[in-house]
């Protein structure tokens, strides 16, 4: 059973079917394999204390050969910021440490209604606004790999859950890389989808911020929802499960899923780069990149170095800044929002996307509109890159996961230090700002025996093909490997 609850739900789903296995042994195994290693781990921090009884539903439907769906009798977790009826959702902000909400996020309706059984809510920082993963009700969430490095954030409970066996995949979400990053850090898979393809109805702040009128959406940019998992066929299958239309939030298109066929490498245009404007990779993530560059060439393709030179990536972050803190702060009340103010302006951090962050917290019309037009202009420069390529391949991070710290403390790379916000997220974020597609795909370790992971990024609304792309490309970058738990 140890090595069970290491296998993809694409595996665990077709198992339960072929009633190789059932969805109540499947279940129990997940539940004690958090019972084992979750006191070292933290990732999980609130079980649904009716999945057992639910598992015994779904295998009583297969026993009269009613499939409820793709995942029908297959354990998920659940970043705590999306709502779950019936089960504690906090967003780790203590005046929500009692909120049982009576209806399920969008996404979660549909991850159930395709037959998947909710084992539990995942860790994450205060309203899911850092790229470590402490959380003021629940602690600190450690890295599977290495209990003194973090796992990421904002969904780190997440991947570290997922990379853990604690379950079969997870919901994350993603404003400035908070599914890549963490998935990059604990080496799983995950899938930032095109912006709108996926509704956030019933995810905490971005939907209903406490002390607000609950059902009002404030993050009109950048918010999107997607799986982590243990391989690019889940994230494909979770993606088809979830994306669309519903009744909540009006700006989703009714975009069908794209048949798209399998693409083999050698058909496959690929640009890549380690540096955006003086930001670089660690050497070890540059040689990581470089040696896929290698193997990719060597496998046929045409891929080519693309410095984005003429990019003013500074411009980029300051303005994820000001649209994130701009729209969050809107639903906030003028107290939490002054709060965040002085937060980050305290920091010794002086990047530009800390700057943007502190301008967007004053509201001001002026800056806001200015955000959005560089972000227009970004997303016409990519849009014209990806023309003539199928995909970019960058870094997620600048490192591999570092050792905890407190936020704005800097980052040392490679013996200089840099600032804390680009550092974990200065790759991630010029892609939310864009709202291009974007997978997180593990391509080696570093020295120190930590995942390191690339970005897959492409056009905008090809999701499809991009997973195609990415799933193809796992066969060359390899699969899941599991960390050694006993070590933790």
């Amino acid at each position: 059973m140890s090595d069970l609850v290491f296998r993809t739900a694409t595996e665990l789903a077709r198992m339960i079917r072929e009633k190789k296995i059932s969805s109540v042994e499947l279940t129990k195994a997940f539940l004690t394999q958090i019972e084992r290693h979750n006191d070292r781990i933290n990732a999980v921090v609130t079980l649904n204390d009716k999945a057992v009884e639910r598992a015994a539903e779904s295998d009583e439907s297969l026993s009269r050969n009613v499939i409820d769906g793709p995942l029908h009798g297959v354990p998920v977790t659940i970043k705590d910021c999306f709502e779950t009826a019936g089960i504690r959702t906090t967003s780790s902000y203590p005046p929500l440490k009692n909120h049982l909400p009576e209806e399920s996020a969008t996404a979660v309706q549909r991850l159930e209604e395709a037959g998947a059984i909710i084992l539990g809510k995942t860790n994450l920082p205060l309203l899911a606004t850092d790229w470590q993963t402490h959380s003021p009700l629940f602690g600190d969430t450690r890295n599977p790999w290495n209990p003194d490095r973090i796992p990421g954030g904002s969904s780190g409970g997440s991947a570290a859950a997922v990379a853990s066996g604690f379950s079969a995949a997870d919901l994350g979400s993603d404003i400035g890389g908070s599914i890549r990053v963490p998935s990059h850090c604990c080496g799983v898979f995950g899938f930032k989808p095109s912006e709108h393809r996926v509704s956030g109805a019933g995810h905490i702040p971005d939907w209903h911020i406490p002390g607000t009128t609950e059902g009002e959406r404030y993050v009109r940019h950048m918010g999107v929802y997607g799986p982590i998992a243990r391989s690019v066929e889940d994230l494909q299958l979770i993606f088809d499960l979830i994306h669309g239309p519903d009744n909540r939030e009006t700006e989703i298109p009714d975009l069908p899923i794209q048949a798209v066929g399998e693409i083999p490498l050698k058909q496959c245009r690929f640009a890549w780069t380690d540096t955006f404007g003086d930001l670089k990779g660690s050497r070890e993530t540059r040689e990581q990149i470089g040696d896929l560059v290698f193997r990719l060439r060597e496998a046929g393709c045409m891929i080519e170095h693309e410095p984005l030179s003429d990019i003013a990536f500074h411009d980029l972050w300051f303005s994820w800044g000001v649209i994130v803190a701009t729209e969050l702060g809107n639903g906030m009340s003028w107290l939490l929002r002054q709060s965040l103010r002085l937060k980050y302006t305290m920091l010794s951090d002086h990047s530009s996307m800390k700057k943007g962050m502190v301008k967007g917290t004053r509201l001001k019309m002026p800056a806001y509109a200015e955000a959005l037009r560089v972000r227009e202009r970004f997303v016409r420069r990519l849009n014209a890159l990806l023309a003539d390529y199928d995909a970019l391949i960058c870094p997620v991070a600048a490192t591999p996961a570092v050792e905890p710290r407190k936020v704005g403390e800097p980052i040392i790379i490679d013996g200089s230090e840099v600032f804390y916000f680009p550092a974990l997220g200065g790759f991630a974020t010029p892609f939310s700002l864009s709202g291009h597609p974007s997978v997180m795909l593990p391509v080696g370790f570093s020295s120190e025996n930590l995942p390191i992971g690339i970005q897959l990024v492409g056009r905008r609304w090809q999701d499809e093909k991009l997973l195609s792309i990415a799933q193809s490309l796992e066969q060359l970058t390899g699969s899941f490997r599991k960390p050694d738990l006993q070590t933790v």
